[in-house]
């Protein structure tokens, strides 16, 4: 899929592309995602039963939407490393924290959207029941847990595009591509930020007892609509700041530009 998107030149145009190819990192991260994709499926073993096959399908739409997001943070990593083509010691590190969020919260994942679109309920093939919370505190317990991968999960993509922005001059990057970065960190820390305030309502919902729990998971449906006024806001900002032929330019233009270590910059090229 990498190679099928970097071929076609799929993604945003907002930076121009300094990475052409699919370094090691980018591979092994890819392993890593697919990994994580496994362990999201009900089960390893084919059905031997209808009713067991009819127990697997109930659990697809829980199955598709946690799919879906790890599908947008593995484009966001692809993005970020087809924008900045850095492989230093430091974006490894950082990428490899990335990486470990994602397969430790992949049943944290699985089990709140199980329950969010299956209910409490839990039916086995053998008939039997079980709960998959015995009490309301652990709504709040577990909203906790799935807030702070969240705020680590953003939190790590905000310090990568920092990271990037405070290597422009090495990295050569011309004054839309750095408002375009700035605001890669800012979308992010947004993120962060709504994650915060969803771990403070579990927190709450923790000591008082209250129903906290139900607004901390509230706090995610601010993600569209935050986004969005941001978004649309730095959009316009860039028709003030910048002509057409400077948007057009980072469009068209191809760069190829790769920092594998920042005390020597003998290994950028253009």
């Amino acid at each position: 899929m990498r190679q099928i998107f970097i071929k076609k030149k799929f993604g945003p145009k907002s930076v121009r592309w300094r990475l052409h190819e699919t370094s090691r990192i980018e591979s092994f991260t890819d392993s890593v995602f697919a990994f994580a994709v496994t362990l999201l499926v009900v089960s390893l073993e084919v059905p031997e039963t209808f009713k067991e096959l009819s127990l697997s399908l109930s659990s697809m739409f829980g199955f598709a939407i946690c799919f879906m997001m790890i599908m947008l943070i593995w484009f966001e990593q692809y993005i970020f490393f087809r924008k900045y083509g850095l492989q230093d010691t430091k974006t490894i590190l950082m990428n490899c924290i990335l990486l470990f969020v994602v397969l430790f919260y992949v049943y944290p994942l699985k089990f709140l959207f199980g329950f969010l679109t299956s209910g409490n309920k839990v039916e086995h093939p053998d008939g039997s029941v079980v709960y998959r919370f015995a009490n309301d505190g652990e709504i709040g317990q577990l909203m906790v847990i799935y807030g702070v991968g969240f705020m680590v999960l953003y939190g790590v993509f905000f310090m990568m595009n920092h990271h990037a922005w405070k290597l422009r001059d090495e990295l050569k990057l011309n004054k839309l591509e750095v408002f375009n970065t700035r605001t890669a960190m800012m979308g992010n820390g947004i993120m962060v930020l709504i994650g915060t305030l969803s771990v403070t309502f579990a927190l709450l919902d923790l000591s008082s007892k209250s129903a906290y729990a139900f607004l901390s998971g509230m706090c995610y449906a601010l993600i569209g609509p935050s986004l969005g006024i941001f978004y649309n806001r730095r959009a316009k900002k860039i028709k003030k700041l910048f002509t057409q032929e400077e948007i057009d330019e980072v469009a068209n233009q191809v760069v190829t530009i790769t920092v594998s270590e920042f005390k020597d910059t003998s290994g950028v090229s253009q």
